[in-house]
């Protein structure tokens, strides 16, 4: 066998690799706007693909009783007032919500609401939520079920009283008493269980009333202050027209000079032709309001003494009365002495009796008297 039949064949093939890129100073170049491109691309996708991952979160929400509850119907009892409400939902909506802009308003059962009163559970369910983002859905609420207690409103009309009178009333007056309040009772709207607590001692009181700078009588509109009765208040809504009755600051004065006793008699009066009346002048203290009494004039008071239809049959010794006439709104506080003595003696036979009008001191007798003007004294 040959030799060069054994030796083994080798075949070379040369293999060029493609030129690295260079830049102008030799080095490696890079294509930044590429590079760039790229990482925006990734991280638009990583936050689209975040944006629409599905999260759940847990929020606080507070429950709105009173958004469905009819007007004629009051808890007598509070009930739990916020629950925890779980929602699901893409990450981005999920995140940014808050509990303020969810609301949470329950349903009440009908038949929770038929009759006076209602004590039992209420269901909590998902479609009581509302304002949630688009895509975002409850998906617990804890707790389920709460306990409610609630009762139906009554009215009954209660008596109004005058609370506290404020104010300083004009110089000279002070407060006298209430003389009106319109209407006379309000109604009260509760549970026919508190209800059955009042009693006809029980009353509303008017809010403070004023009387600054007022005089004689004062009258305006109130409010009325919040009915309470066991721990329980309940507010009385409106008002009342209330008349206050201020009276002029009472004031006494004497008189220093006397004042004559003068006689209210029938004619005829002789029989006792001489009127000795003792004594024939007297001491007196006026009373009554202070700006009355300031400008009040002896002449204004008359007093005297009632011997009208008081003839005696036979002389003697009587003692008689005094009254006094005085002007509107002044009355006699004391006439000293408030009695004088009427010594009754038999005409002279010696000439015929002397008429009552004669005989007598003409400053101790007077014409008939009007007894209307009497001031009772």
């Amino acid at each position: 066998m040959d030799e060069s039949t054994l030796q083994p064949t080798t075949t070379t093939r040369a293999v060029r690799r493609p030129p690295s890129p260079r830049g102008s100073g030799g080095k490696t170049r890079l294509h930044w706007p590429y590079a760039v491109l790229s990482l925006l691309i990734g991280a638009l996708l990583w936050f689209g693909v975040d944006l629409y991952r599905m999260r759940e979160k847990t929020l606080d929400v507070d429950i709105e009783y009173e958004s469905l509850l009819p007007a004629d119907w009051r808890f007598t009892a509070m009930p739990v007032r916020t629950v925890k409400v779980t929602v699901r939902g893409p990450n981005q909506a999920v995140e940014n919500l808050s509990r303020e802009q969810i609301t949470l308003e329950p349903e009440y059962p009908r038949t929770a609401l038929e009759g006076d009163s209602y004590d039992g559970g209420l269901t909590l369910l998902p479609a009581f939520v509302h304002n949630l983002p688009a895509g975002v859905s409850v998906v617990a609420i804890q707790p389920p079920i709460i306990n409610i207690r609630l009762s139906k409103l009554i009215t009954r009309y209660i008596n109004v009283e005058a609370g506290e009178i404020v104010g300083t009333p004009l110089e000279g007056f002070t407060f006298g008493r209430v003389n009106q309040i319109d209407p006379v009772a309000m109604p009260i709207s509760a549970s026919r269980e508190f209800l059955s607590k009042i009693t006809s001692t029980d009353v509303i009181r008017t809010k403070p009333f004023s009387v600054e700078g007022g005089r004689g009588l004062v009258g305006g509109m109130v409010e009325l202050e919040p009915f309470e009765k066991d721990g329980v208040t309940v507010d009385v809504p409106g008002y009342v027209y209330m008349t206050v009755e201020l009276d002029e600051i009472p004031a006494e004065r004497r008189f220093d000079q006397p004042f004559e006793v003068r006689a209210l008699v029938d004619a005829p009066f002789d029989r006792y032709g001489k009127l000795n009346l003792s004594p024939p002048s007297v001491v007196v203290t006026a009373s009554g309001p202070k700006t009355i009494i300031d400008r009040l004039t002896a002449s204004e008071i008359t007093i005297y003494a009632d011997m009208k239809d008081r003839i005696p049959a036979a002389p003697g010794e009587f003692n008689i009365k005094l009254k006094a006439i005085t002007p509107s709104r002044v009355r006699v506080a004391r006439i000293e002495p408030d009695t004088v003595k009427w010594l009754a003696e038999e005409a002279t036979a010696s000439g015929a009796p002397a008429p009552a009008a004669a005989a007598a001191s003409p400053s101790a007798v007077a014409p008939p008297v009007a007894p209307a003007a009497d001031s009772g004294e």
